[in-house]
């Protein structure tokens, strides 16, 4: 047990060793929106994901768009942070009665100086176009673990984490939806408009 310890610190050492420091940011709320609203977490919402900070939040556009957040954020050293990765829109979504439509896509957005791995998908909401945005931004990674954000399982998930070398890792999750633009195109234009005052670099 004592060979099993010691080498688990110096594979997890060796591989943190050659990972950067990712930049801080937040989310700004969109407070000086009239028709901002800030909604609580739900208490299954609130359990399924175990962060350490979590809020949502709704408002809406001079031209007709809806928009909904949620933002969940785990410090270092969270045991739960993995639960980040355990629960996609792909099927949460669909369980609540919403139709994907094509494949997920993963896009590169920037806002505030920062280039946001985004997954983006579309999906039927009783025949309202819904987009759905949603990041994983974790404190310390590279490229190919930024960008890489396919859809796993949760024991899949772990594994992978544990091959990367990561251990407790600080995450943050944003997911966005908008209602009001029948293309995925125009949707993500709005979005970066959007990101440009929702983000703010600590």
């Amino acid at each position: 047990l004592a060979f099993v310890e010691v080498g688990t610190r110096v594979w997890y050492r060796v591989r943190e060793s050659g990972m950067r420091t990712s930049q801080a940011w937040t989310l700004n709320w969109p407070t000086n929106n009239p028709g901002f609203q800030s909604n609580p977490v739900s208490g299954p919402v609130l359990r399924s994901y175990q962060a350490d900070h979590a809020a949502s939040g709704q408002w809406s556009l001079p031209n007709g768009s809806h928009w909904s957040a949620y933002y969940f954020k785990w410090g270092h050293g969270s045991p739960t942070a993995q639960l980040a990765k355990g629960h996609w829109p792909e099927v949460c979504l669909a369980n609540s009665g919403k139709s994907l439509v094509g494949k997920p896509e993963v896009h590169l957005l920037k806002a505030a100086g920062l280039t946001l791995p985004f997954r983006t998908y579309s999906f039927d909401d009783q025949g309202t176009p819904l987009h759905v945005f949603h990041c994983i931004w974790e404190e310390r990674g590279n490229a190919v673990s930024t960008t890489g954000l396919g859809f796993q399982p949760k024991l899949s998930s772990r594994i992978q984490s544990a091959w990367d070398g990561k251990r407790n890792l600080g995450q943050q999750l944003l997911e966005i939806a908008v209602w009001g633009f029948s293309e995925p195109a125009a949707a993500e234009s709005a979005l970066v408009d959007q990101l440009q005052s929702l983000i703010t670099v600590e």
